[in-house]
């Protein structure tokens, strides 16, 4: 892919290479070139290296200074081709030679020569599969490549990645015999192949460090293989190998079409080159032409699989490796295992044995070859081929006349990774990364030089300063903390949470039949069968449409599954789908959905941004499970649900029933939280007055001395509009108690069971709620309130993501995620206790507040106005802190819930405050 090929295009009609093809002639060509067979003569290589400042290595070059380094190697009179990447990497290509001993020394000789050029220049060449500083501007500006990124930014950032940031070691060897055996040219294509995720594995060297390949071993390799759909696949193996890299390379998409002079070159959107040849006449096809031999050969130079025929085979799964020499390893054993027969036919029988137990999906998009870049030789099946095929190398490379240096070069590389498991990645140092902290350690200036642009990792972080005091409702301030999740940890986490609330979804509607789905247990619940096509519809809308573009799969549906078009007393009357076509069209969904978030960047637009979107669906999801999993205990008939009880309270208990929360002012809401909906935003002071909140949540016990005392009897305690709801509907008690033989009963998932005193109160509306804290000479806290005992920090003046800190929900904080089917008894927790000792605000019960649920100063809704803005009023009361029926993902010390006060089905608790 560098930028000396191919040629500059002029169009010249009257060269046959300009005149149009047809589908017959473009199948003779690719034919005729791609396999070009004979005994196995010769060998050559292709070298990439990045070109670093030799005293710091981690600063990225001016433009002007690699130019400069790239013109003084083009200089020199070498044997090899010196070519540029578009990333500035420098390519070193190899004449075709007659020997391992002759492609070494000429490769050696002609970097001793290059190197020196560049020593001159203060500048080194580093052997690495993926540089890690990721350039941000690209070297080469051509034509050629604003088309090239313009198609690869269609399906995300690994298109850039990989002109950019990567290099490799490309080892070429002759296709082979027509004839069948060891060296026929079938056969060395089926080996190539087979043989790939060995060497992916074994030759390692591109640590991934961050991003979707954190912490794979060969990092590159993900990025080409996430290039494009198809441009990066292998072509089916099962096929005659010209046949299949002819229907291969003509059912690929056209990249671009090249025009004369320096203008912009045309991007078709899904255009194979089969479908261009088809066009039928001028003006059907881009740029109004048909295609021509010059654009089927440029075509097939646009192909980026890991094998590809280009008369001889070109290997191109190989990470550039470490050291002055590295290279030669690769070379020599890639060399071995084709050319000699023994070699050969030993190392394929190795490594026919471990593909074939991987599958026939196509490289590298196996299963093998995603182990071999994720964790090299660390798979014992990968090791024990690896070892096989070097071994194997060993062997032969004395009957192929290596020198002494080459194979005691293998027999070190043999030794020091593939006996021990390890890979080049391995040993990699983070200089590029982290050269700039160890200079400032040992008291080097950190500043970059005067010619290099500034970067974010250049410029040292200011020193912390005192927040100074502000006024309700000013600009957010820098007492919260940020949530410090790289990118790739993000991907990894969206997919996680995509996966366990779909786990989630099915556990709630695989335990009961057809009937109970369909069925509306309640005129307040929607069927589970509507949510759980509204699950998928809306993951549908919001990521396969909104964010990949794509059509509609059910367009005749959407209107069904619209919450606010269709009430849910209305819903059980639509022609709703059917129980397995619902889960049918949710698992489609996610089967896209999880190959978007494999190549979409998690930056760019608001939704994308460190993943807003695929957490705003995980969250979704798993409110509607809350909302199922509520139905269910609306449902009558046999329990299907089963979970185990909570451990009881562990340590000593509360050393008092209230805390005192210090006045002043405290960090509400976020602006950091990278999946906080909008009514959590933005970050703001807000001024609370001292004021004493209880410890624990409010017990059964404790609500059944209200009960017992005429609470539902007295109007004393009630608003108007409460004790008109409680008189209306004859209630008396929590929803699901009864009062029997003496005692109260509640029902629970199907269960009849006795009341647990030691139990947060559940299923009290806001009324109820309201009630109790009257009578008991109390009140609700206020919303402000309630967040400032559960994250406000009075020591060092932050606001927590949690009551505990910043660590994400683990079973020792909170009573979370549906492990229990209860809620746990007062006084569990203490691990997940507030910076002044309140208990168990996160889990078990949703709490009312006092407050209504109004937008924070600076609200800005996002992204859809129908998620909080219509909701906002007197209407709706404000519940913090989720339940046992909340997922972690949808929980936080920011978390907004919101209903109104007259819901008692909801899994709603409270605690009470009281000013000082």
């Amino acid at each position: 892919m560098s930028e000396n090929s191919p040629a500059p295009y002029v169009h010249d009609p009257g060269h046959s290479a300009y005149t149009p093809l047809d589908e017959a002639a473009a199948e003779d060509l690719i034919h005729g070139i791609c396999f070009k067979t004979g005994p196995p003569r010769t060998l050559g290589a292709e070298l990439e290296w990045l070109v670093l400042d030799a005293e710091r290595p981690w600063l990225p070059l001016p433009p002007e200074r690699l130019t400069a380094a790239h013109a003084a190697a083009r200089a020199l009179p070498l044997g090899s081709r010196v070519t540029v990447e578009p990333g500035g990497q420098l390519e070193l290509s190899s004449a075709p030679a007659p020997s391992l001993t002759a492609c070494v020394e000429g490769l050696r000789a002609d970097l001793t020569a290059v190197r020196g050029a560049l020593r001159e220049r203060g500048l080194v060449l580093r052997g690495l599969g993926e540089d890690p500083r990721r350039p941000l501007h690209r070297l080469l500006a051509s034509p050629r490549y604003d088309a090239m990124e313009a198609y690869f930014d269609r399906t995300g950032p690994a298109g850039r990645a990989m002109m950019r940031a990567s290099a490799s070691v490309q080892v070429c060897v002759d296709a082979g015999h027509e004839e069948p055996g060891p060296l026929g040219y079938g056969r060395r294509w089926r080996f190539a192949h087979l043989l790939g995720a060995v060497l992916v594995a074994a030759f390692a060297n591109s640590p991934g460090r961050d991003g979707p390949y954190e912490g794979w071993r060969c990092a590159r390799q993900g990025i080409w293989s996430d290039i494009d759909p198809r441009r990066a696949l292998a072509p089916p193996l099962d096929a005659e190998p010209r046949a299949g890299w002819v229907r291969h390379a003509l059912d690929t998409e056209v990249m671009c079409v090249r025009r004369p002079g320096d203008g912009p070159w045309t991007v078709p959107r899904g255009l194979t080159f089969r479908d261009w040849l088809r066009t039928d006449g001028a003006g059907a096809g881009p740029d109004g032409r048909r295609p021509t031999a010059e654009d089927l050969e440029y075509h097939l130079t646009t192909l980026f699989p890991p094998v590809r025929p280009r008369g001889h085979l070109e290997l191109r799964m190989i990470d550039a490796q470490p050291g002055d020499d590295g290279w030669i390893v690769p070379v020599a054993v890639v060399h071995a295992l084709f050319d000699d027969p023994e070699a050969a036919e030993t190392a394929y029988r190795a490594v026919k044995v471990l593909a074939d137990a991987h599958g026939p999906r196509r490289a590298p998009r196996n299963p093998l070859w995603r182990s071999a870049a994720r964790g090299a030789l660390a798979d014992p099946d990968l090791r024990a081929a690896a070892a096989a095929c070097f071994d194997a190398a060993a062997e032969a490379l004395p009957r192929l006349g290596a020198d002494a240096y080459v194979q005691e070069a293998v027999a070190a590389f043999t030794a020091r990774y593939v006996r021990r498991g390890r890979c080049p990645a391995d040993n990699a140092d983070d200089v590029l990364v982290s050269g700039r902290t160890r200079a400032a350690v040992r008291g080097a200036p950190a500043a970059v030089e005067d010619t290099a642009p500034a970067t974010l990792e250049d410029t040292a972080p200011a020193a912390p300063r005192r927040p100074a005091a502000r006024r309700e409702g000013t600009a957010p301030v820098t007492t919260e903390t940020p949530a410090d999740i790289r990118p790739g940890a993000l991907r990894e986490r969206a997919a996680a949470a995509l996966a366990a609330a779909r786990a989630r979804t099915a556990g709630l509607t695989d335990v009961v039949g057809d009937p109970d789905l369909t069925a509306q247990h309640s005129p307040l619940m929607s069927p589970l069968v509507w949510d759980l096509a509204h699950i998928g519809n809306q993951e549908e809308l919001w990521l396969l449409r909104n964010v990949a573009g794509r059509a509609f799969m059910r367009p005749e549906i959407n209107s069904l599954y619209d919450a606010f078009q269709h009430p849910r007393a209305e819903r059980p009357k639509l022609p709703l789908l059917g129980p397995e076509e619902a889960r049918r069209y949710a698992a489609e969904v996610r089967g896209r959905v999880f190959d978007l978030l494999e190549r979409t960047p998690l930056e760019g637009t608001a939704l994308l941004e460190r993943g807003f979107v695929f957490g705003m669906v995980a969250q979704h999801e798993q409110q509607h499970d809350e909302t199922m999993l509520i139905t269910h205990q609306l449902r009558t008939g046999a329990p299907v649900l089963a979970a185990p009880d909570p451990a009881p309270p562990q340590g000593p208990p509360p050393e008092a029933p209230e805390v005192l929360v210090p006045g002043g002012p405290f960090t509400m809401g976020t602006s950091a939280e990278p999946w906080a909906l909008d009514n959590e935003r933005p970050a703001h002071v807000r001024e609370v007055a001292a004021f004493w909140i209880d410890t624990l949540p409010v017990t059964n016990a404790a609500y059944q001395a209200f009960i017992a005392d005429g609470g539902y009897t007295d109007p004393r305690w009630w608003a108007a509009e409460g004790w008109e709801q409680i008189r209306a509907h004859d209630i008396g008690a929590p929803l699901f108690w009864r009062r029997e033989a003496g005692q109260w009963l509640r029902r629970r998932f199907g269960v009849t069971e006795p009341v647990p005193d030691e139990e947060p109160v559940l299923h009290v509306s806001w009324y109820e709620a309201d009630a109790y804290a009257r009578w008991a000479g109390r009140r609700l806290p206020t919303e402000a309130e309630w967040e400032k005992a559960a994250r406000h920090d009075p020591v060092t003046g932050r606001s927590r993501r949690y009551p505990w800190g910043d660590a994400d929900p683990a079973p020792e904080h909170a009573n979370l995620g549906q492990r229990h089917l209860r809620p746990a008894r007062a006084g569990c927790y203490p691990a997940g206790a507030s910076p002044l000792g309140v208990r168990q605000l996160i889990g078990d019960v949703w709490e009312w507040t006092a407050s209504d649920f109004l937008p924070y100063p600076g609200f800005r809704a996002f992204p859809y106005r129908e998620y909080s803005e219509v909701f906002f009023g007197p209407e709706h009361k404000v519940l913090r802190g989720g339940s046992f029926a909340v997922d972690p993902v949808a929980c936080r010390g920011t978390f907004r819930n919101w209903d109104l006060p007259v819901r008692r089905q909801i899994f709603s608790g409270f605690r009470t405050a009281r000013d000082v």
